[in-house]
């Protein structure tokens, strides 16, 4: 179901969410449609200038820099530092969002919520979370995840407090995982609102992941 985190109305199709942004780095997926492009501008009415965001090309395994000059439409690539257009976020795009302000920011995101996604899952990692704005366990039915695990991928998630990762490998039984460091036991992830995460495909060819939110 949908939390109380993600406030929604009209039948949960039209929804927001406030949610903090930590100093650095920060990993997202973006959980509603909010205009026709989903530009960076709309998606995240919190960026200043000098905050930056970065997705993640899951064919080439690269990421692609793109930073905000503080004027609306100015973006330049982050590498080459040739101006570039907007980024453009579908509903569903895993990201990491730099705050180079030094405290905390805010942004609320507000827009259609998508109940549903079929992602194509690439071999090696994938940035990516749950399109329509759940918190849930990455085995909870409405996440889904577990029509696309198999024994050995793992699931990456970020601590932008600590600006680290914890590591969970899944072993093919539902409900058994273990910390990618310790190799201790540890329960399914569990994921927050807009929440991104890197799924690592260890199969060597493409796993669907499919996810439908049955609301009551």
């Amino acid at each position: 179901m949908l939390t109380s985190s993600a406030q929604t109305y009209s039948q949960n199709i039209v929804g927001y969410v406030n949610q903090t942004v930590q100093p650095y780095f920060n990993m997202y997926v973006v959980p509603f449609t909010v205009n026709s492009s989903n530009n960076a501008e709309a998606v995240f009415p919190c960026l200043q200038g000098g905050d930056f965001i970065a997705t993640w090309n899951a064919v080439q395994q690269a990421y692609t820099f793109s930073v905000y000059t503080g004027t609306p439409g100015g973006w330049y690539d982050g590498l080459s530092y040739l101006t570039v257009n907007s980024p453009l976020l579908p509903a569903g795009t895993g990201l990491f969002y730099n705050n180079g302000s030094g405290g905390l920011e805010t942004n609320t995101y507000a827009g259609t919520v998508v109940l549903s996604q079929t992602v194509t899952l690439q071999s090696y990692y994938n940035m990516v979370g749950s399109m329509p704005p759940i918190a849930a366990s990455v085995e909870d039915p409405n996440y889904g995840l577990l029509t696309a695990l198999q024994g050995g991928d793992f699931v990456a998630t970020w601590d932008a407090v600590q600006q680290a990762y914890t590591f969970s490998v899944y072993t093919g039984t539902p409900g058994s995982w273990y910390d990618g460091l310790s190799y201790l036991t540890v329960p399914p992830p569990s994921i927050s609102v807009g929440e991104g995460i890197f799924y690592n495909n260890g199969s060597g060819g493409n796993e669907t992941w499919t996810q439908t939110v049955v609301v009551p």
